[in-house]
């Protein structure tokens, strides 16, 4: 994943791409000619104003631009989830509320104006500095079913943080029980670091 500030959509980036296509419920503000079909609750070909339905962050986005409908909160962001989430962040099922729940965060943030989109980015931020003592304390813990079970809590992203590190705290390890020299482990720290960084190049 591209891990950037901006989090602006990404073409090339396929976690991007099933981060975008997670759906919000959106209200149609203006009679939208022809779509009717999108909305299977209706009769009409055509999408009526006030007509409510799920639509995917990215045609959301779009639709929103040209003001034809407004987006909301999806059930992940949902104001009882938010409350949840500033009490007890650490806890919380991410996986199960939203795979890629940041990076989609961002994007429903985007969709949102005012105050409750400045509050939403707020509690991610909030939640990820919580739990970031949790990824740091399973990358270093020895494998077992309560580590597993713990893992099964974190996002996409929290469990990619969580495996780099726990790449780097081995080669650490290795290196204080003598299985790697200084140089050894420096060698192989930039290419590591190599890895990582190229797709952000390329993708630039």
């Amino acid at each position: 994943m591209k891990y950037s500030p901006s989090y602006e959509p990404n073409y090339f980036s396929l976690e991007d791409i099933v981060a975008t296509n997670a759906t919000v419920p959106c209200k149609v503000e203006i009679k939208i000619p022809g779509l009717g079909e999108m909305d299977r609750g209706s009769q009409s070909e055509h999408l009526e104003p006030g007509r409510r339905l799920e639509l995917p962050i990215w045609m959301a986005f779009n639709l929103s631009k040209r003001h034809l409908v407004k987006p909301d909160f999806g059930k992940a962001y949902s104001q009882s989830a938010r409350e949840i989430l500033k009490a007890e962040p650490a806890v919380v099922d991410l996986l199960k509320q939203e795979a890629y729940f940041y990076e989609t965060g961002i994007h429903v943030a985007s969709l949102i104006e005012g105050e409750e989109a400045a509050n939403l980015r707020k509690i991610l931020q909030n939640t990820f500095q919580i739990r970031s003592k949790e990824i740091i304390s399973l990358s270093q813990a020895e494998i077992s079913k309560d580590v597993i079970s713990r893992e099964q809590l974190l996002s996409k992203e929290e469990k990619a943080v969580m495996l780099d590190g726990r790449a780097r705290w081995l080669e650490v390890e290795n290196w204080l029980s003598g299985k790697l020299s200084s140089a050894e482990l420096a060698a192989v720290s930039v290419s590591n670091y190599l890895k990582r960084k190229r797709p952000r190049e390329d993708s630039d």
